[in-house]
């Protein structure tokens, strides 16, 4: 007798995805900021990335000495506001 029909696919109620945090960019590094620990809950973690976006976005404005890589501000502000929208989901 065959067996009935399974179909393959992903159970997205178990996703194997883990959330992982935004990387701190080289940018950031040189401007002294440090990652947040993964120990942190939701509402830290979501206060950490405000303050980054907000500097981000300073810096962009011209807040900061020397001229910043534009570009890769801009990624890591589209992650950041990524990374937000999950968190204040949950």
């Amino acid at each position: 007798m065959a067996t009935p029909f399974k179909m393959k696919g992903m159970d997205f109620g178990n996703s194997p995805v883990k959330q992982k945090q935004v990387p701190v960019s080289k940018y950031e590094k040189s401007k002294g900021t440090t990652p947040g620990s993964k120990n942190d809950t939701t509402s830290q973690k979501i206060d950490e990335l405000e303050s980054r976006l907000f500097n981000l976005r300073e810096d962009l404005k011209g807040g900061s000495a020397g001229k910043p890589p534009v570009m890769a501000i801009g990624k890591t502000i589209t992650k950041i506001e990524a990374e937000l929208k999950i968190l204040r989901a949950k």
